[in-house]
């Protein structure tokens, strides 16, 4: 970042850095916005981010340093591109899975909320997910995944055949 050529080009590389840090360790964490169209909105940002910072690698002026920068930088740059063209049908069917409203939401406790999501299509495995999230009263637009039980309906195999909330909170 020490060869990004000007004072505002440095600063907003190390914004980006600090985003891209954020968005990796929410993932970690299973923390996330309440409201999807958030999540959407941070994901994008932080996907921008990565790409201003894989062009600023551009601009390092050891060539050795430069190709291996450019090639590590490249390759989520060139699926993003993937996604975007021959693999937006999958990615819509993904989306679609994440953007449609929960077959079920109970409050168990003051702070922890149970919400049942189906997965799945025609052509692969289905099922539904039993999540259950952690609410926070000072931080009201945030949520943190304390557990999770998968339902594959299709083909269980040696997963769990049904859930429900009560199935998760034994396993928090």
């Amino acid at each position: 970042m020490r060869r990004c050529r000007s004072r505002t080009t440095r600063k907003a590389a190390y914004g980006c850095v600090g985003l891209i840090i954020v968005a990796v360790g929410a993932c970690y964490l299973d923390v996330s916005f309440t409201s999807t169209v958030a999540n959407f909105a941070f994901a994008s940002a932080a996907y921008l981010a990565y790409c201003f910072l894989a062009i600023c690698t551009w601009s390092f002026k050891w060539l050795p340093l430069r190709v291996l920068a450019l090639a590590v930088t490249a390759i989520p740059v060139a699926a993003g591109y993937v996604l975007g063209t021959v693999g937006m049908l999958g990615l819509m069917f993904i989306v679609g899975d994440y953007a449609n409203p929960p077959i079920q939401t109970t409050n168990t406790a003051a702070d922890l909320e149970c919400r049942t999501t189906g997965w799945g299509m025609v052509a692969t495995d289905s099922g539904y997910t039993v999540h259950l999230y952690k609410h926070w009263p000072a931080f009201p637009l945030i949520e943190r995944e304390v557990a999770r039980v998968v339902v594959n309906e299709t083909n269980p195999g040696a997963g769990p055949t049904s859930a429900s909330c009560d199935d998760v909170l034994a396993k928090r």
